[in-house]
């Protein structure tokens, strides 16, 4: 039989315990600025898969987290490939003007892809941001978003006026020859860099750390031979587009600066100036290549003699002997081409942190 003095004081300290979280709650309530509140919630949008499955070993206590901090959200798993785009649209038509990716930059991409083409509001009316458990963290680099939890939801509670940032829209003809458009936040890129993520992908490494994809850059140069490449490329303040003929290594377009796990390809990259920051590196040997490691992350590369970089408004790409383009944006191999063109949108990304 139960001593009734004992199970008073259990029940004290239940009752105790229940009115300290209350109170705990209050005082993060009273710290959310306007905008993240009760009245009006985020939509988190969970790739489970994402950093080869940590996101829903994680996921669970994130959760906990985020509701101790007071915030009222709801939130869905992707279940497939583009599944965030699908999930980001629905939730703007069910009236969420918050949605944020917990993933990686994959997961980031779909997101806006799907707030880009979505037609219930324009895009810049909903603000997004990252919770970045994925492998792939490039994009946080540039916007400088914490990658702890608790350091994240910091700067989410102290976020004042939300920044803006440049969208991008890489319009190809696929193979078949129809035409199709896909938007990027980061980096996007052709010939060896998309080479080197296609090849991941087929060997089931859908998530590469930074370890993994420099390893592959190395192991994959035997298999590939730059081929020529014709640009078109329309510089600000320039009427005439200037035009390039070359055989191309790698080209990589960007509006954020970060890569491949922390390269810097496009270190010139100005996240909200209008513009596309254009490298592009002619034929390299592989001695080459080797020799000038450092300068993929120090962003360096773009000193090298038979480096161009350029910030252009918008730029075509086409294979100058037939050969198909391979494309790439924020991490995530997307087609073989006959074409691609590159250029800015009108309207702004919204970021909420």
């Amino acid at each position: 039989m139960k001593n009734p003095a004992s199970h008073l004081l259990s029940q004290l300290l239940k009752l105790m315990d229940t009115l300290l979280r209350f109170f705990k709650c209050c005082l993060f309530l009273r710290r959310v600025p306007l905008g993240i509140n009760a009245m009006n919630k985020i939509f988190f949008i969970v790739n489970p898969v994402g950093g080869k499955g940590k996101v829903r070993e994680l996921w669970p206590g994130v959760k906990e987290k985020l509701y101790q901090a007071g915030l009222s959200f709801e939130f869905t798993e992707t279940q497939r490939p583009m599944h965030a785009a699908e999930l980001a649209a629905e939730a703007v038509a069910s009236g969420f003007r918050q949605i944020i990716a917990v993933g990686g930059d994959g997961t980031l991409n779909e997101l806006v892809n799907g707030l880009m083409r979505q037609t219930v509001c324009a895009p810049d009316e909903v603000g997004v941001s990252i919770l970045p458990l994925g492998t792939g963290n490039d994009w946080v680099r540039t916007q400088q978003i914490p990658t702890k939890t608790n350091a994240w939801i910091k700067r989410l509670l102290a976020a004042k006026e939300p920044r803006t940032q440049d969208v991008g829209l890489a319009a190809y003809t696929d193979e078949t020859g129809t035409e199709r458009q896909r938007y990027f936040v980061n980096v996007a890129g052709m010939a060896y860099d998309a080479f080197v993520v296609r090849e991941i992908e087929m060997e089931g490494k859908k998530s590469a750390n930074a370890l993994l994809y420099l390893l592959m850059l190395f192991r994959l140069l035997r298999d590939y031979t730059p081929y020529l490449h014709r640009l078109e490329l329309t510089l600000p303040g320039e009427a005439e587009k200037r035009c390039i003929e070359k055989e191309i290594h790698t080209l990589n377009i960007g509006i954020c600066r970060y890569s491949g796990g922390g390269m810097q390809l496009v270190p010139h990259a100005d996240p909200d100036d209008g513009l596309l920051a254009l490298t592009l590196v002619e034929k390299l040997s592989k001695f080459e290549i080797i020799l000038h490691l450092r300068d993929l992350y120090n962003g360096k590369l773009i000193r090298h003699p038979k480096a161009i970089a350029e910030q252009v408004s918008s730029l075509k790409v086409e294979s100058a002997d037939r050969k198909p383009l391979l494309l790439e944006v924020d991490g995530e191999f997307v087609a073989s081409c006959a074409s691609v063109s590159f250029s800015i949108r009108d309207s702004k990304l919204k970021l909420l942190i």
